[in-house]
């Protein structure tokens, strides 16, 4: 009978804060490289690239590409960097739109000044955190590690307003309301792309940990804070329905690394498991049962008697006399392994694993806040002498710098289990391989030399 509570403006303007301070380093990648961000989002876009450009050669007499703020535009000094923003040809060509036309350019100008908040934010956390670290170098006195613990964190940037306009953008429009055609002016197509890159920004940046930490824990005790259970509750129910929306499109695909395990040959599987959260493995490969280590679309959690459970409807959720919610461990340092099902899914599937010749590991990344999943692998490497295959895409690093990292991800010495093979984008293979074939490959020669 109690009344729902849900995130408001101040709950995403203090995520932004967080996402500024630990993930500047990802934001400021992302505006370096601006231009290729761009390209990305035109590829799905309701106006080609070329089609753009003639438009706004029709509406400023110049092209876009001969556009460029980098001369005109200097940060102070003691940024100690240039920002590669300003040389980008469409954040150029957004500023050379608005200074053409201010009075009109209302929208772009709020997209302009969101992006350049931003980017002050990040070079000023920047700076404060490198000037916290007083001292490079001291003598190994008592003397200076009192100052360096007194004198910590002295220096601090308030981030309030750092992003605010990129957080109003985003709650406040949708870009895909904006239709654009062939007829529409240049001022339509800047503003919906304009938008685009923004969710873009946060889609790729946002770090949840911090608000979804302080609520994870009151899904457990809804008495305790039941403004905190609602608010994480709806928040889990709205990634569920965002997962479900563009799983339809996934289902359609009949090319994929599932679909490769599906057809391969000199292959037994004997488990799987998955951080995704969608029912996809289990729609193609239909003969193993996937462990959903971090919980599924599929999944409800039953805070009341601490279970897990599957409705056949969304009917027969209703009809359930407790409140559920989706089972989902979002972005977050939390991961608590409730209910014995979840543990059995763990177990079970390490003796799997320990039954097989080896793991292979598929668009996973070792991060910290999955380290319940990382440490099945350590064991299953240090404990059960198993050889892990690592595929990714190619990205420019060498496999070597690829396994130095992993296994400091994994924190282990054992170097020589990590096997890398990198795959191009698009089918999937090495030196026109494909990569389940690969393995099977690298694991018979090494099962051989070691016979």
């Amino acid at each position: 009978n109690k009344r729902p509570y849900t995130f408001t403006k101040r709950d995403f303007k203090s995520l932004l804060e967080s996402t500024i301070e630990y993930n500047k380093d990802k934001i400021l990648y992302f505006l370096d490289n601006f231009d290729d961000k761009v390209k990305e989002i035109l590829k799905d876009f309701d106006l080609t690239e070329t089609q753009i450009k003639k438009k706004f050669k029709q509406c400023l007499d110049k092209d876009i590409q001969q556009v460029d703020y980098s001369q005109e535009i200097q940060i102070n000094d003691a940024f100690k960097e240039t920002p590669s923003l300003f040389a980008s040809n469409y954040f150029s060509a957004f500023l050379k739109k608005y200074a053409n036309n201010q009075a009109k350019n209302t929208n772009l100008s709020k997209i302009l000044k969101a992006f350049l908040q931003i980017l002050i934010g990040c070079y000023g956390s920047k700076s404060t955190s490198n000037l916290n670290e007083v001292f490079n170098k001291s003598p190994k006195l008592p003397l200076f590690d009192d100052l360096c613990n007194d004198f910590y964190g002295i220096f601090r940037i308030d981030l309030s307003r750092a992003g605010l306009t990129a957080v109003e953008l985003a709650l406040d429009n949708d870009s895909e309301k904006i239709s654009l055609d062939k007829e529409s002016q240049i001022e339509s197509i800047f503003e919906k792309l304009g938008l685009k890159i923004i969710e873009k920004l946060f889609e790729q940046t946002l770090d949840y940990k911090q608000l979804v930490d302080s609520h994870f824990r009151y899904l457990y005790e809804p008495k305790v804070e039941w403004a905190k259970f609602t608010k994480m509750a709806i928040f889990l129910e709205t990634v569920r329905t965002y997962i479900n929306k563009y799983m339809e499109k996934a289902h359609q695909k009949k090319d994929g690394y599932y679909h490769d395990l599906l057809g391969a040959q000199n292959i037994n599987i004997t488990g799987i498991g998955t951080t995704n959260y969608t029912n996809l493995i289990k729609s193609i490969i239909r003969h193993v049962h996937p462990a959903y280590l971090n919980g599924s679309v599929d999944d409800f959690y039953d805070p009341y008697l601490n279970k897990i459970i599957k409705f056949s409807s969304k009917e027969k959720r209703l009809q359930h006399p407790h409140i559920t919610i989706p089972f989902i461990f979002t972005q977050s340092g939390t991961k608590p392994l409730t209910s014995i099902e979840i543990s059995r899914r763990y177990v079970d599937l390490y003796d799997q694993f320990c039954e097989s010749d080896a793991i292979v590991v598929v668009g996973y990344g070792f991060n910290d806040d999955d380290g319940h999943i990382n440490g099945l692998f350590r064991d299953l490497i240090q404990d059960e002498d198993k050889e892990l295959f690592i595929i990714r895409r190619q990205n420019g690093k060498s496999k070597e710098q690829i396994q130095k990292k992993c296994a400091k991800q994994l924190r282990i010495d054992l170097i020589d289990k990590l096997n890398i093979i990198l795959v191009d984008k698009n089918n999937r293979k090495e030196e026109d391989v494909l990569w389940c074939d690969k393995v099977t490959k690298i694991l018979f020669e090494k099962q051989n030399k070691n016979s």
